[in-house]
């Protein structure tokens, strides 16, 4: 037997290879959940964004201002469909007053659906529905549907008189976020 060897055994190395898939495996494993939870982030945080947009929107009307898409379509910014020049807040002043909220969540979130530019992608499923993540129902998204998981819909409920958003990050019943806003008019 030779008493100066250098080198590894056979042993040694496939304890070394199997540590490796150990950690591999965990690793993993680790970066799906990390990856899963950032995406259910998302959504609860495009949730509070789109709330806080809409009611950033009911107030700028309320208080004599103009909305976002309509001073978008204005500077060109946007392009499209004729109801961005229609629908601006000095119209609000000829629709009778229980109407107001329901014609301007409409438009709102009509606009939000067809047009990326405040970025609420749905994180689930970026390239579904133009990748908007938002719509306009005042539904939650299906549980049994995946491209929904992740969307966040904001619609009038008229049996609250309010209006109803709700964003869905897992296909489970209580996997939603909800958050009825007043009417401020």
């Amino acid at each position: 037997m030779v008493g100066n060897s250098k080198g590894f055994t056979l042993i040694e190395l496939l304890v070394v290879v199997a540590i490796i898939g150990v950690l591999a495996a965990v690793g993993v494993v680790a970066f799906n959940g990390f990856i899963n939870n950032s995406k259910i982030n998302t959504v609860k945080s495009n949730h509070k964004s789109v709330v806080k947009y809409i009611q950033t929107e009911f107030i700028k009307c309320d208080y004599g201002g103009e909305i976002d898409f309509h001073e978008r379509w204005k500077r060109g910014e946007i392009q499209g469909d004729s109801y961005l020049e229609d629908v601006n807040c000095a119209r609000l002043a000829s629709i009778n007053q229980s109407n107001k909220m329901r014609f301007l969540i409409d438009y709102i979130m009509g606009f939000l659906g067809n047009y990326d530019v405040m970025g609420f992608t749905n994180p689930f499923n970026p390239g579904y529905d133009k990748g908007t993540g938002v719509g306009g129902n005042s539904d939650c998204p299906d549980a049994n549907n995946s491209t929904t998981i992740g969307e966040t819909w904001c619609g009038y409920d008229q049996g609250k008189n309010k209006v109803h958003c709700c964003s869905r990050f897992g296909p489970e019943e209580n996997d939603i976020v909800q958050t009825y806003i007043n009417d401020p008019f």
